[in-house]
């Protein structure tokens, strides 16, 4: 059996050591902020930088074909449940970037394996809330 380091090529960086830690912390507030590191915020960029898991095509094929109205039988409300690493987070990111449109449909179709139309660009209206964000004693200013 071959190793790791047998069947694996670092990234770039990696092997030029010039890995920046702070891009692992993945934050949807920043993303939707326009304030994220191009790998999150960039959606061309993060879907080249992903792995897909089974989860994240399960989650994209049921998102997507709800909110386009082709899978109405679909749960509304998705709990995503994993530990802490588990991808949640980059979850979110990728449905963020899809309902967006912001991904060319033949990204995605390679991705998830269906055949689902896709949102154009602001078809969607999005709302994110991060909740570790809200103080609800001060509550929050929504000036639009």
């Amino acid at each position: 059996m071959q190793s790791i380091f047998d069947l694996c090529t670092p990234r770039d960086e990696v092997l030029k050591g010039e890995l920046r830690e702070d891009i692992f912390a993945a934050r949807l507030k920043d993303v939707m902020d326009k304030t994220a590191d191009p790998v999150y915020g960039d959606a061309t960029t993060f879907f080249e930088n992903i792995y897909p898991t089974a989860g994240l095509k399960t989650l994209l094929n049921d998102a997507l074909g709800r909110l386009v109205g082709e899978a109405v039988g679909k749960n509304a409300i998705i709990r995503l449940e994993t530990a802490f690493g588990g991808g949640k987070t980059h979850s979110l990111i990728a449905l963020y970037h899809v309902s967006k449109g912001e991904v060319g449909s033949q990204v995605i179709q390679q991705i998830t394996g269906q055949s689902l139309r896709f949102p154009n660009p602001g078809e969607i209206m999005i709302a994110g809330v991060v909740g570790s964000d809200l103080d609800p004693t001060i509550g929050i200013s929504h000036p639009d």
